[in-house]
């Protein structure tokens, strides 16, 4: 019984950094992969909210046309006093244009380490399932039609 809980002991040191290491790095990937969506997601809506702005119906409304000091263009609706059409040369991007946190410099440098690895595994992933999964069906359809007796 002492040996058992000797052996026990001595497994349980030898795992436990590398456990603790591969718990640190999938907690690390969890939150990159987390953040990657968050992002791809705002992008997303950034499209969409960008398309709804744009495609916008002011030929039939009235507008008065001011110049700035930088002289750009700025137009006010009449009915929406105090509403301000942001011109087309200056694009929505202007306000996301901004330094990078603490946290966005590391998930530059896990994005460099996670994303080969995300592709490869989807690769591989890719070409099992067609070797097994899909041809698995095929053969499994082939199967069916010959116990009906119809030859494909």
């Amino acid at each position: 019984m002492e040996n058992l809980i000797k052996y026990w002991k001595n497994l349980t040191i030898t795992l436990a950094l590398p456990l603790m290491i591969f718990n640190s790095v999938m907690d690390y990937y969890d939150g990159w992969e987390s953040r990657e969506l968050d992002k791809e997601t705002q992008k997303i809506e950034k499209i969409k909210d960008d398309a709804f702005k744009y495609h916008s119906h002011y030929s039939e409304d009235k507008y008065e046309v001011f110049t700035d000091v930088d002289g750009q263009e700025i137009r006010i609706l009449e009915h929406q006093k105090g509403d301000i059409i942001i011109p087309e040369n200056l694009g929505w991007d202007f306000l996301s244009q901004y330094d990078e946190t603490p946290q966005e410099k590391v998930d530059n440098i896990l994005t460099k380490v996670f994303k080969p690895i995300q592709s490869v595994v989807g690769k591989v992933t890719s070409w099992f399932k067609w070797h097994l999964w899909e041809k698995w069906q095929d053969r499994k359809k082939r199967e069916d039609l010959i116990e009906k007796g119809i030859r494909g």
